[in-house]
């Protein structure tokens, strides 16, 4: 099993357990399948992690997505109020690269949070408009 990618959400509003980070990995596993692990704060303050099977028809598109990415290393990044930020790790132990913006995506990283949406929205139980997720 190698981890392929990891998200990790985080507002800047609300109370304690509404800003405690919020972390998707994406696995593969040996076999071929893929997964994804999420984990939060619980309302009792204790970490829940959660794991959801995801179907490589679903998810290949969107690693072919990030494998032909063309993007400026360092973008102009714009500051809010009110948002949050979405970090984007891809890779994992032999090699990786990481990428972090504040609500929208800074000029020339839009393909990154169509990637992270796209991953987000194959799960059944994220919170749409809530406040761990930002897109679509």
């Amino acid at each position: 099993m190698i981890r392929v990618l990891k998200i990790r959400t985080e507002v800047c509003f609300g109370d304690r357990i509404e800003c405690a980070p919020q972390t998707y990995s994406l696995f593969r596993e040996d076999s071929g399948g893929y997964f994804v692990r999420h984990w939060k704060m619980g309302e009792d303050e204790k970490r829940r992690s959660r794991k959801y099977e995801v179907h490589g028809r679903d998810i290949d598109p969107l690693l072919k997505k990030i494998s032909q990415l063309n993007i400026p290393a360092s973008p102009e990044h714009v500051l809010g109020c009110d948002g949050g930020y979405t970090e984007l790790e891809i890779g994992d132990y032999g090699g990786k690269s990481s990428f972090r913006w504040w609500s929208v995506p800074p000029p020339g990283w839009e393909q990154l949070d169509e990637i992270v949406q796209g991953i987000l929205n194959l799960l059944p139980n994220v919170e749409r408009g809530g406040p761990y997720y930002f897109g679509g």
